[in-house]
């Protein structure tokens, strides 16, 4: 049954070194949490594209302009809202998922003998792994802002197709370069600041 697997896995566990515990059972929240990350970073995308798009296409940000407000403010309050916000749900949710997930083994833990302080809790540093997390988010967000305001521009400016304009404009260039110079410098940048796969594993973080 699963409940013995799970007690297997466990029995396992014991015999590893602290370090190589922590490491297994580190890495198990972590892909406990994978699905959120991708996830967050799909709604961080579309929210900030279709924000002031949508806001000009029903006309409610006329509303918005008769509030003694600047567009800086307007701006970066849904910049705010996508980059800190937003993640700060998500990272709550990833928070209880894996809260959870540590729970559930306990549960199967105490049909043992094993000591589940120092065989799961402990090695699982989970406020170590939730600093972490906090940290790429904050570093992400930083790292990519110069993607993130041109999906705000695409936003604010598109009278039509944002998402076709958010892509279609740096595929062009990327293209473009390619056809004429031979390079992917235009790629390359995308690469590093936009697709987060650099920031899906968050040991550099952990604490």
């Amino acid at each position: 049954s699963s409940n013995n697997q799970v007690a297997l896995m466990l029995s396992g566990l014991e015999g590893m070194t602290d370090s190589r515990r922590a490491e297994v059972i580190g890495g198990s929240l972590r892909a406990l949490s994978l699905p959120l990350v991708v996830v967050l970073w799909a709604v961080i995308f579309f929210y900030l594209l279709a924000c002031l798009y949508d806001e000009r296409r029903d006309r409610s940000i006329l509303f918005w302009k008769s509030m003694p407000v600047s567009d800086a403010r307007t701006i970066l309050a849904k910049l705010i809202t996508g980059l800190l916000a937003v993640p700060a749900v998500y990272l709550l949710g990833i928070a209880l998922l894996q809260f959870v997930g540590l729970l559930l083994l306990t549960l199967v833990a105490l049909k043992t003998e094993l000591d589940v302080i120092e065989t799961i809790w402990i090695p699982a540093g989970l406020l170590g792994q939730w600093a972490g997390y906090v940290a790429a988010v904050l570093f992400y967000s930083l790292w990519s802002l110069p993607f993130f305001a041109w999906l705000l521009t695409v936003s604010a400016a598109a009278k039509n197709l944002p998402l076709a304009w958010a892509l279609g404009v740096p595929f062009a260039l990327m293209l473009g370069e390619r056809i004429f110079t031979g390079q992917s410098l235009v790629s390359d940048w995308m690469w590093r600041h936009v697709i987060p796969l650099n920031f899906l594993s968050t040991d550099q973080f952990s604490w």
